[in-house]
């Protein structure tokens, strides 16, 4: 476990830091600037930083949904190569799940040939005594779509609350 993180609430001014972590964290996808900047000024606490001697090095962009079936919605999470696999996007989930503990579930698009990123959060939901599958209530909606096209799965992780 990496000592010296700091998990912090992003705020409007950290936009640009979001879209640079996407481009240094493949197989992330970075989006334009204005899209990180929407989700800190309308989802607050949604959005968290990982910062280590005062230096980005991970993010999360979540937002709630008004479909109970998908629940919260992680978007995005990455860590800098120099950092993974060291405890860092655990605690951001972590930092996510204590902003909303009240919230049964979680959702997340994961590419499932993406190992680690399947482990954690497999990890993150055993971790809160919850479970994680494959969010069924993404299929009707979204199959055949532009979102279908990159090879992700939807996922749901619920908790007891």
């Amino acid at each position: 476990m990496q000592t010296g993180i700091q998990i912090d609430a992003g705020t409007q001014r950290d936009f640009g830091s979001c879209g640079e972590l996407a481009r240094a964290c493949p197989p992330l996808v970075e989006h334009e600037p204005f899209a990180y900047w929407s989700f800190l000024a309308g989802f607050p606490n949604g959005t968290l930083l990982a910062r280590h001697e005062g230096r980005d090095i991970g993010f999360l962009c979540s937002f709630e949904t008004p479909n109970a079936a998908i629940g919260r919605f992680v978007w995005q999470i990455g860590v800098l190569e120099a950092y993974r696999r060291s405890g860092v996007a655990m605690m951001l989930l972590d930092s996510l799940r204590n902003h909303f503990p009240q919230e049964p579930l979680m959702s997340a698009c994961i590419d499932p040939d993406n190992t680690p990123s399947m482990s954690l959060f497999n990890r993150f939901a055993e971790r809160y005594g919850g479970t994680m599958h494959r969010n069924e209530a993404f299929t009707g909606e979204l199959a055949n779509t532009p979102v279908d096209e990159y090879g992700e799965d939807f996922f749901a992780l619920e908790f007891q609350t």
